[in-house]
């Protein structure tokens, strides 16, 4: 008999629910219209809304957007998600008008907008810009719980759409607040400072690709590893927001004497910067510690390993390379050994000039060579230094000193930018190594370097001359004479611009010779340079019975420059210009195509 009546009152109960279902979803033709799949719940332009606002059981969250970025103006201002608004509104965008129900209907049925969850909705959504907005009530979901009912401006009809519009609606503020505690590009960062317990700080600083530590020691820093802790900075999410009133930020921890660590980061030419703190572990979840940012009453929680990353030695940011100013900013480069020294500078232009001991045109190659071998130089080991006697690292009498000096300032600079001086000692070699010791001055930080790096800057002049010892432009010769074994060719150019040569035989030039002359003639590059002691000449082959090569420049008694060739050497032939005073080296191809015999 149970059993009988359990059936019965399903039976009724079944019957009850389909009456209510086509009470609801029936749909005559004159007041009832069914949309197509392609019609949609609103007509708006998604790149206009610039305003939102959510309200549900007496909770408001009001957004506004500025800049591409949204921010939370109610019940508090916070940076807002940006990118689940901007989904909120593409999801509002997308729901369809599944089927609309006007006023006339309701009355047939007998229903009003409570029936249909409208007369008290359960959230209101307001959405548009300065220039117009737009409301959206929420109802209740339909019988098969497959569409929600809405009203939109208040208008008489009642519209079902997607119930997706149930899953975007917030249910708290913190739903649509920014998870990260930080907002900005990490590779817009240029300077960041670490101040760890204890007070110990790190300054980083970057200039174009590199950076550098400036505190607490000068060195270049890894990029690779400052690029990674800035990433992981950026990505460091809120686990929970505690509160958004801080009356005693000694209670978190987060006061400036005792927060640790606290991270500043500037970009570009910012005075202050932003300041990020981290205290005390959060009751009831030691995984976590509070955190704030500075200028803000915001108290956060987040990940205790996260924060641990962040208190990195300075040492393990070190990168293994010789902390000297990077070439780009060298204009002066000084060496000193004993009483002895020799002094380059750039000019302006970028070409470098040797000013002591001897003026002249230095080889711009060479230069910039040997200085990106120096810069680069790696350091094989940094010492604490055990005495602060200079004599037991061999810096009282250094091997060699190099004095590096910045660009000055431009005229109508700043006077008080003055220029930068880094002053390198290369000291002794450590017992039982063949490295050396090496220190910048002003700093306590030793260096154990590769002993390279001591003949790296020579001190002889001759090192450091231009390679480049004639550079003649076609036009501008006038008569060519070439002595060898014995025999003479002599030619001239003429006033009609045609070479003839008279030597051994009256004729016009051979075009191919005077064309393989000028080619050569036109950059003289020697190989290396040899000596300044021209008196030894005769050592090298160079006699007045060596072949020899005269070019005319100016008429028949003006400028002329004549190649004197020696001896083979084991890279080359020996050679000097007469009346100069250095006998160098030139390639075997180069003395070949100058010394040639005359083809008619």
């Amino acid at each position: 008999m149970t059993n009988l009546r359990t059936t019965y009152w399903l039976f009724i109960a079944v019957c009850l629910t389909g009456c209510f279902i086509w009470l609801f979803e029936r749909s005559p033709e004159s007041t009832v219209e069914s949309f197509a799949p392609d019609r949609y719940l609103l007509n708006f332009v998604p790149e206009r809304v610039e305003y939102l606002s959510f309200q549900q059981e007496g909770r408001v969250v009001e957004c506004r957007k500025e800049n591409g970025e949204w921010l939370i103006t109610l019940p508090f201002a916070a940076r807002a998600d940006t990118r689940r608004l901007n989904r909120i509104v593409s999801i509002m965008e997308m729901l369809p008008a599944l089927e609309v129900i006007a006023s006339s209907d309701r009355e047939n049925r007998g229903l009003s907008l409570g029936d249909y969850g409208l007369f008290k909705p359960r959230a209101r959504v307001i959405f548009g810009n300065a220039e117009s907005r737009h409301s959206l009530h929420v109802g209740a979901e339909s019988p098969l719980k497959d569409a929600v009912y809405v009203q939109v401006d208040s208008r008489d009809e009642v519209i079902s759409t997607s119930t997706n519009l149930l899953e975007i609606l917030p249910a708290d503020v913190s739903d649509v607040r920014d998870p990260y505690v930080l907002k900005g590009d990490p590779a817009a960062v240029q300077r960041m400072e670490i101040r760890a317990a204890g007070g110990a700080l790190l300054e980083v600083v970057r200039s174009g690709a590199e950076w550098t530590i400036q505190k607490p020691f000068p060195a270049w820093a890894d990029g690779r590893r400052l690029s990674l802790l800035l990433d992981q900075l950026h990505a460091l999410r809120v686990r929970q927001f505690i509160s958004e009133t801080m009356a005693d930020p000694v209670a978190y921890g987060l006061s400036e004497d005792e927060a640790a660590p606290q991270i500043g980061l500037w970009t570009g030419d910012e005075q202050t910067g932003r300041k990020i703190l981290f205290g005390k572990a959060v009751d009831g979840h030691p995984e976590w510690v509070y955190c704030r940012c500075k200028g803000f009453n915001s108290i956060m929680a987040v990940s205790r390993e996260s924060v641990e990353a962040f208190s990195v030695p300075a040492a393990e940011l070190r990168e293994a390379r010789l902390p000297v100013m990077p070439v780009s900013k060298i204009s002066r480069v000084r060496l000193e050994q004993g009483e002895r020294l020799l002094q380059l500078e750039k000019a302006t232009g970028g070409t470098w000039r040797m000013t002591e001991p001897k003026p002249g045109p230095a080889d711009n190659d060479l230069v910039n060579d040997c200085l990106a071998r120096l810069t680069a130089a790696r350091v094989e080991a940094f010492l604490d230094p055990v005495s602060t006697n200079p004599a037991d690292y061999g810096f009282d009498k250094p091997l060699e000193s190099i004095v590096l000096a910045e660009a000055l300032p431009a005229a109508g600079a700043s006077p008080a930018s003055s220029e930068t001086v880094q002053t390198l000692r290369l000291g002794k070699s450590p017992e039982a190594s063949p490295a050396i010791y090496a220190r910048l001055d002003g700093q306590p930080q030793v260096f154990r370097l590769s002993p390279a790096l001591a003949s790296l800057f020579p001190l002889d002049p001759i090192h450091y001359r231009a390679r480049s010892i004639l550079a003649l432009a076609p036009e501008s010769i006038r008569r060519l004479a070439l002595w060898k074994g014995g025999l003479e060719w002599r030619a001239e150019r003429g006033g009609d611009a045609r070479w003839t040569q008279w030597k051994p035989a009256e004729g016009p030039m051979n075009p191919e010779v005077l064309r393989r002359l000028f080619a050569e003639l036109a950059q003289v590059r020697v190989k290396r340079f040899e000596t300044e002691d021209v008196q030894s000449a005769d050592a090298y082959g160079l006699t007045m019975d060596s072949t020899r090569l005269t070019v005319g420049l100016s008429g028949k008694d003006g400028i002329q420059r004549t190649l004197i060739f020696g001896e083979d050497t084991d890279d080359g032939v020996y050679a000097m210009i007469q009346g100069q005073d250095a006998i160098f080296v030139l390639e075997n191809e180069t003395a070949e195509q100058l010394t040639r015999e005359w083809i008619p």
